[in-house]
């Protein structure tokens, strides 16, 4: 499958589960935001507290673990603007139309990250390079 057709039905799921997720709502009358409602009420997540996306779990020092899968929410919209060359009586020529797009989002929970532990990291080993004057760069290329 490709990225791109494999990204649309992602997309797609998480159209249908964000639908179900406004029904609960609604039905509950839950104050709670659709990925608020998708993280704690729809996907098992297995009592976890905290979610970031892979790159925040590396930049606090974690792995994810080898066959994770991330959970899919909406991200933060986006909005732009749009040239259309219409030549519609209604609209002007090239003028922009305004939109918001809601990007996908994957994140990881703390349940399925782990501490990358770097070696001397944390250590009081001082490293102490030595040099020795009977070899020369030429010795060691």
């Amino acid at each position: 499958m490709s990225k791109g057709k494999q990204f649309k039905e992602t997309r797609m799921k998480l159209i249908e589960l964000s639908n179900v997720a406004k029904q609960m709502r609604q039905k509950e009358r839950l104050d709670m935001t659709i990925n608020e409602i998708l993280l704690k009420l729809i996907y098992n997540t297995n009592g976890a507290t905290e979610f970031n996306t892979f790159a925040q779990w590396k930049e606090l020092g974690y792995t994810i673990l080898k066959g994770s899968k991330a959970f899919v929410i909406w991200g933060q919209p986006r909005t732009g603007n749009e040239n259309k060359e219409e030549t519609d009586t209604k609209r002007g020529e090239g003028e922009d139309d305004e939109y918001s797009f809601f990007p996908v989002c994957y994140l990881f929970s703390d349940k399925q990250v782990r501490k990358v532990e770097i070696a001397g990291v944390g250590a009081s080993k001082e490293i102490v390079l030595e040099t020795n004057p009977d070899h020369s760069i030429d010795d060691i290329l």
